[in-house]
């Protein structure tokens, strides 16, 4: 009787290890056929989703949590970046301010011409129109035919007298120093050359009609331009020559 329960409990606790070892393998094919992501279709051994992370799945998968960080995460830009960031952000401001700079010195460049242009012609009309309608011309100040002081009696008998001093075109009404007379033009243009042409001045038809041509050379006060701009133009005595 003895024998036989001890033959019965041996064969149950083969049996329970039978049935432990069974579950084992099939929890090992399971897990192993979740992992692998080549492993396509429904088996008995495999469920119909996959087991999030965390999920237990018949009492074998415990939760897993992700370990938290030790310090705390600080995020921003590397030296590196800077660097970068710095240079593209320094070329684009020298290109910026060269532009600008470039662009203010076209614009006093081109005021400055306009300036110079606009006295020239002030001086020149003025001029030119008191010639034509004067007479009795007495250049100075250099050779024939080329001159630099021009006295004429103009329309009204007034005597007129053109020349250049202190970096000016200068006009003397009546007689005493032209260099001393008013400036024509303004201070913000220097005259560097004023030539008066004349022939014909002698009285009488032998030498033909008076005739003056005036010729400019002046440039901008300020240093930023130097061009010098010319001008030149020629006028005839309105009267006739006797």
């Amino acid at each position: 009787m003895k024998s036989i329960q001890a033959i019965n409990q041996s064969v149950a606790s083969m049996k329970a290890i039978s049935i432990h070892r069974f579950h084992r393998a099939k929890r090992s094919i399971a897990f192993i056929e979740r992992n692998d992501s080549s492993f396509s279709g429904f088996t008995p051994l495999q469920p119909g989703r996959p087991t999030l992370q965390g999920e237990e799945e018949g009492g074998i998968q415990k939760a897993h949590r992700m370990p938290r960080p030790l310090g705390r995460v600080v995020t921003g830009f590397t030296l590196l970046e800077m660097v970068v960031s710095f240079g593209i952000f320094s070329a684009v401001i020298i290109t910026a301010v060269g532009a600008v700079i470039s662009i203010n010195n076209a614009q006093v460049k081109a005021d400055n011409i306009q300036n110079i242009q606009d006295n020239l012609r002030f001086g020149l009309e003025s001029m030119t129109r008191e010639i034509r309608t004067g007479k009795n011309f007495s250049p100075s100040g250099g050779n024939a035919p080329a001159y630099a002081v021009l006295a004429f009696t103009r329309t009204d008998g007034a005597q007129i007298t053109y020349c250049l001093a202190g970096q000016a075109l200068r006009k003397l009404s009546g007689s005493g120093d032209c260099s001393t007379a008013s400036a024509v033009t303004s201070d913000a243009v220097i005259i560097e050359q004023l030539v008066f042409y004349v022939v014909g001045q002698a009285a009488g038809v032998a030498d033909g009609q008076p005739r003056v041509t005036v010729s400019f050379r002046a440039r901008s006060r300020d240093a930023r331009l130097a061009t010098a701009l010319r001008l030149q133009t020629t006028v005839l005595q309105r009267e006739r020559d006797r």
